[in-house]
């Protein structure tokens, strides 16, 4: 059986071809790390957290906000200050 090029008119209009060109085509990538990546059921399962347990996600979420702002700071500072600079010596 010879392979012919179809046109993709004709793949759009006939389910025919449109079947045999999906048949001739090989899995897609996605579909073949997806295939590689899914996860088991036992890793689906999973547990509701205890309050403690979402007692230790809130300090952690500010504290990571914290340390956000402090580099927001700190970069703006450097900034300012390197531009303050700049402008006097050009003065």
């Amino acid at each position: 059986m010879s392979v012919e090029p179809i046109s993709p008119e004709l793949v759009l209009v006939c389910p025919e071809l449109r079947e045999e060109a999906l048949a001739t085509q090989p899995p897609a990538a996605w579909e073949l790390l997806r295939d590689t990546l899914r996860p088991s059921p036992e890793a689906l399962s999973v547990e509701a957290p205890t309050s403690r347990e979402r007692l230790r996600v809130v300090p952690s979420v500010a504290t990571g906000l914290v340390r956000l702002a402090l580099i927001v700071c700190v970069v703006a500072v450097m900034v300012t200050l390197t531009l303050t600079l700049v402008a006097n010596e050009i003065r």
